[in-house]
């Protein structure tokens, strides 16, 4: 008998033990949630938006990061079966933003390429033209017309904003395009390098009467005068910032970020996942 109880014993405690590691290893994300994926590169933009759902498989790469990161990304896409990119999004011209863009246009279906008004001379921006001319695509320059392009992948919907015009000042990084995402409840505002002109314009527009949730900060987290005012307008939960240990995050923006509760990540720290149910998010490093 009491053999029988210890057998007994024995397979309850095995059960309980199953269950508390299974339960331990939770997954992070459903296979159909929004996810959002910050690859690690230091103090440069590369960003995947993508899902997988009954209504299509959808993916968005918002900058390309520099030369060297394209090997990083197509490993990446092969890892998680991505062949194809909807839309490829250039925000501006330079290098940590455009810099693997050749590579991932030869190696990669792309459906639409969104880039700015401002050109830019280097060999970067000369090999992403190439690329786009070997493979025929014809880039939408998101300012010649209505100033803003807008797009729905499934329950996915886009506003991409372009550049109010030409700027006088750090004309690059002001002319970076500024996307933003709404997935069901959960909304996302990426910023390129937008500085002190593009903000104070951007405070004029549509997108700065929301709310968001993600906030990717503008220009690597180099504190600006607008910055304060963004965030106070924006009110986001979470924060993202691209930036190395070579060259952080300014400490002024953190303490701007930690003042107004929100919860920053750092590229620098590592790569940086989001994933969204449309009404949660959940974010690891």
């Amino acid at each position: 008998m009491k053999k029988i109880f210890y057998i007994i014993s024995g397979v309850v405690a095995a059960i309980i033990i199953g269950g508390l590691v299974f339960f331990g290893q939770r997954k992070f994300g459903n296979d159909t949630d929004l996810k959002i994926h910050f690859f690690d590169a230091g103090k440069a933009d590369a960003i995947l938006i993508s899902r997988n759902s009954e209504e299509g498989n959808y993916n968005v790469l918002i900058d390309t990061g520099e030369e060297e990161l394209g090997e990083t990304i197509l490993e990446y896409f092969k890892k998680k079966g991505i062949e194809k990119l909807d839309y490829l999004i250039i925000t501006h011209f330079d290098k940590d933003h455009v810099g693997s863009a050749a590579e991932i246009i030869r190696n990669v279906q792309v459906g639409k390429v969104l880039q700015t008004n401002t050109t830019k001379e280097s060999r970067y921006y000369e090999e992403y033209l190439k690329a786009v001319n070997e493979v025929g695509l014809v880039p939408v320059t998101v300012a010649d017309e209505e100033n803003s392009y807008e797009f729905l992948l499934g329950s996915l919907s886009f506003i991409v904003q372009g550049p109010e015009g030409v700027y006088e000042k750090k004309e690059s990084n002001n002319s970076s395009l500024i996307t933003a995402l709404k997935f069901n409840e959960t909304k996302y505002l990426f910023m390129g390098d937008a500085e002190d002109e593009r903000l104070e314009d951007f405070f004029e527009t549509e997108l700065a009467t929301e709310t968001y949730d993600v906030l990717k900060v503008p220009y690597h987290g180099h504190y600006q005068e607008n910055l304060e005012a963004l965030i106070r307008t924006l009110n986001p939960k979470y924060a993202v910032i691209t930036s190395s240990f070579e060259e952080m995050e300014d400490s002024e923006t953190r303490a701007l970020l930690e003042e107004a509760e929100v919860k920053t990540f750092l590229t620098r720290q590592g790569a940086v996942d989001i994933t969204s149910d449309g009404t949660t998010i959940e974010i690891r490093q």
